[in-house]
């Protein structure tokens, strides 16, 4: 009679798990480590590790729950396949961001169950499909931190913008700039995440900071990097011209990058292997 493999119960155990998964596979090691966390009752590496070593992890005791984002994809030679991201959160998916609300970075996003979403559209190619989960993981991971959700650009966004239709960005170096509401008193945050490289230079600070203080608004640079594409250097700035967003800034620096700790699983594969 051949025993039945245990399971392990340890992340030492899911490691050596992953290493014998590895051998005569093509799977990299990063695919080995989350296919032995799944396969020992995981969603993935990063929950097992949090669940079993929550102290070395930094996991908030309050993120009891997990989101999974996943988007199929198919590319011009007929290749496809599919791509997940999973991101833990502190409270139920629906408490924090419902489908009125999916525009930006949550664009094109469908609830698939209380825990999963996914993108409705087959997405062209494997790259874009990344870039589209992950993106929206660090979203909701933005969401869950500052309590704003995302919305539409307002009917009125100067001085954010030359004009209504916003085809001449007036932020000192603007790029990819997304609005955000608070859902309690209904007040706008503007997000801006330009790519700066390994962090945000000081010239682009102070234009900017220039800029927010001419036109009345409160500006904050966090130390997270953001959402949009961190991996290849996109730095967030934060704008709000009735908020006070340096309490959005210190949240979001309680935070792990992208790629570490409990956020393990909110950074692309191919940039974690450069970490």
């Amino acid at each position: 009679m051949i025993a039945t493999p245990r399971k392990p119960n340890s992340i030492a155990g899911i490691k050596k798990f992953a290493k014998e998964l590895k051998k005569g596979s093509k799977i990299t090691h990063f695919q080995a480590l989350n296919l032995a966390a799944q396969l020992s009752g995981f969603h993935n590496f990063n929950h097992a590790h949090s669940s079993l070593n929550p102290s070395a992890s930094g996991m908030p005791y309050t993120h009891k729950h997990q989101v999974k984002i996943s988007a199929r994809w198919r590319d011009w030679e007929g290749n496809k396949g599919s791509v997940s991201a999973t991101v833990s959160i502190p409270k139920l998916l629906h408490q924090l961001v419902t489908p009125q609300n999916f525009f930006g970075l949550l664009s094109g996003l469908e609830i698939n169950g209380s825990e999963e979403l996914s993108f409705a559209k087959v997405l062209p190619g494997e790259g874009h499909a990344e870039m589209r989960v992950f993106s929206a993981a660090r979203a909701i991971r933005f969401i869950s931190v500052t309590g704003l959700v995302p919305a539409l650009t307002p009917r009125n966004p100067l001085p954010f913008f030359e004009d209504i239709h916003g085809f001449q960005r007036k932020i000192p170096n603007g790029d990819h700039t997304r609005f955000w509401k608070d859902p309690i008193s209904g007040h706008h945050v503007i997000t801006d995440e330009p790519y700066l490289g390994e962090a945000t230079p000081p010239l682009v600070k102070v234009k900017r900071t220039e800029w927010a203080n001419k036109h009345q608004l409160s500006a904050g640079f966090p130390e997270w990097p953001g959402m949009h594409n961190p991996g290849y250097g996109t730095r967030l700035t934060l704008f709000s011209q009735n908020l006070n967003v340096a309490t959005f800034v210190s949240a979001l620096d309680k935070l792990p990058v992208p790629g570490e700790g409990y956020d393990a699983d909110l950074l692309e594969p191919d940039f974690r292997k450069r970490m």
